[in-house]
């Protein structure tokens, strides 16, 4: 159980540092530090005992470069509209993003060494999570706002009823893929999912994408293809291995 504790800790921990993060810094800022987060999942699986080849660290270097270069907007002097950043901001973002390499990266070791069901994952993280998440708007006061809020709003309790059945759907697919192929390709996954929702929304609402935005999305695909190419590489020799011996 306390493996599901410090799991929680660190997922409200990293929720509150990129939240809290906006007071300081702007919103492009803190999604470019987010777009980083396969790095510290990887940093925290080397650290807690895990083993990578040389090409798993040039294909984050390439999918995250891609997605941080690939999410920058152009301002008015075609410069990233990245405002200047605070001391406590940046902190908050290197806060967060530990805690989120700690996160995956643990329970990726949770599932290996105890082997706890994707749904019996979700209660235990979501129950404490859920604990911690109580106290501290009982400490910041925030109980009676959210009391007044929905009285004044009772509409919105159907929409935060669908937030949070999206969400539970989220987490089982997320929860899935770190027991069945590890925390280093779910990172990848969500780090990718914001390059697609770009993806879609520019052929969508018919954006313009400019310069530095195709050469990360080609890096990207560098880096999916090396990766695949690895991949396939690997499982091709260890097919082949018990046919030579």
């Amino acid at each position: 159980q306390h493996n599901f504790m410090l799991i929680s800790i660190t997922y409200v921990g990293a929720m509150y540092g990129s939240l809290t993060a906006l007071k300081y810094v702007n919103y492009p800022t803190q999604v470019l530090a987010k777009s980083c987060k396969m790095i510290p999942v990887m940093i925290m699986g080397v650290v807690l005992g895990k083993k990578y080849k040389r090409t798993k660290y040039i294909c984050v270097f390439l999918i995250t470069s891609g997605v941080v270069l690939f999410v920058l907007k152009p301002g008015k002097e075609d410069s990233a509209e990245i405002e200047p950043t605070s001391v406590p901001g940046l902190l908050l973002l290197v806060f967060s993003l530990a805690c989120d390499g700690f996160t995956s990266a643990f329970e990726e070791k949770v599932v290996s060494v105890w082997n706890p069901s994707t749904l019996q994952m979700m209660l235990y993280t979501n129950f404490y999570a859920s604990f911690i998440t109580f106290w501290l708007c009982v400490y910041h006061g925030e109980i009676s706002r959210a009391a007044t809020f929905f009285t004044q709003n009772p509409s919105c309790a159907l929409d935060i009823f669908l937030y949070a059945v999206c969400g539970s759907m989220g987490q089982i697919f997320i929860f899935s893929t770190i027991r069945e192929f590890g925390a280093l390709v779910c990172s990848t996954a969500t780090t990718l999912r914001k390059f697609f929702n770009v993806i879609w929304s520019i052929f969508w609402f018919g954006h313009n994408i400019f310069i530095f935005q195709a050469v990360g999305a080609i890096i990207i695909f560098a880096g999916l293809g090396f990766d695949l190419h690895d991949r396939y590489t690997s499982t091709h020799l260890e097919s082949i291995e018990p046919l030579v011996s």
